[in-house]
């Protein structure tokens, strides 16, 4: 995947830059944290992970996980508790991150690296080629090198957190479970700088999906469409109000 990329002005994103200076302000106030802490636990966990399970996307924990589905909410939320806090203090995130990242969702034992994937990926549609194994940890090294170029920072971290999961997403980095992993890790941006992360619920599965074909084609808008309204509904609940995403234009 190239460079191509359909930047967006600040402006189109005024309305969660209002909704996020306003949470900035709200933790000040007792009792914050504990809607921030469910959010970033079992709401983020159930519908991350309920994002790639077979189903019709009805609710954020199908009742056929049971044992192995609690399991994997348990160390989305573990994995969750540390991801915060890495991007607090981090400029940028690094291979390593990402690979802990993955080996704490699977839990593995702390402090260990997942390997990058040893065969080759399966295709997101006909026209996508991922990479050989062999060239992941180069990819991933470029991919994460150019998040420090003045060129990424002029962006909104709405659109760092897509152009992040798109590239990632391209290469397919590990053998199983990329996608909560990278939808996970993408958020570094957006936690960096106030924000809640972008929330993408189970029920927008389809959409979802359409919206990461349409990226790896270069066309980028229904993605940070998406993540936009993520983000407000994440602004929302930590605000304690009601999902409305703010408008959005997408610029062809």
């Amino acid at each position: 995947m190239g460079n191509s990329f359909e930047l967006k002005t600040r402006r189109l994103f005024a309305g969660i830059i209002g909704q996020r200076d306003r949470w900035i302000e709200r933790q000040r106030s007792p009792g914050t944290d504990v809607t921030f802490e469910r959010l970033t636990g079992d709401v983020w966990a159930g519908h991350n992970c309920a994002l790639d399970q077979p189903g019709d996307g009805a609710g954020p924990v199908p009742a056929s996980w049971q044992k192995e589905g609690r399991r994997q909410l348990e160390c989305h939320v573990k994995a969750c508790r540390w991801f915060l806090e890495r991007a607090l203090q981090s400029a940028a995130p690094t291979s390593a991150d990402l690979q802990q990242l993955h080996s704490r969702l699977l839990g593995q034992p702390t402090g260990r690296l997942s390997d990058y994937r040893s065969a080759p990926a399966a295709p997101w549609l006909e026209s996508h080629d991922p990479a050989e194994p062999e060239l992941v940890p180069h990819l991933v090294d470029t991919a994460l090198q150019w998040c420090r170029a003045d060129s990424f920072g002029e962006m909104h971290e709405v659109e760092q957190t897509a152009l992040v999961l798109l590239k990632l997403t391209d290469i397919q980095p590990f053998d199983r479970h990329n996608g909560k992993t990278l939808r996970l890790f993408s958020n570094f941006f957006l936690v960096r700088s106030g924000y809640p992360p972008a929330v993408i619920r189970s029920e927008q599965a389809d959409r979802y999906l359409m919206a990461l074909q349409k990226g790896l084609c270069y066309h980028t808008g229904p993605l940070v469409e998406l993540l936009t309204e993520s983000v407000a509904f994440s602004l929302g609940y930590c605000l304690g109000q009601p999902p409305s995403p703010p408008p959005f234009v997408v610029l062809d």
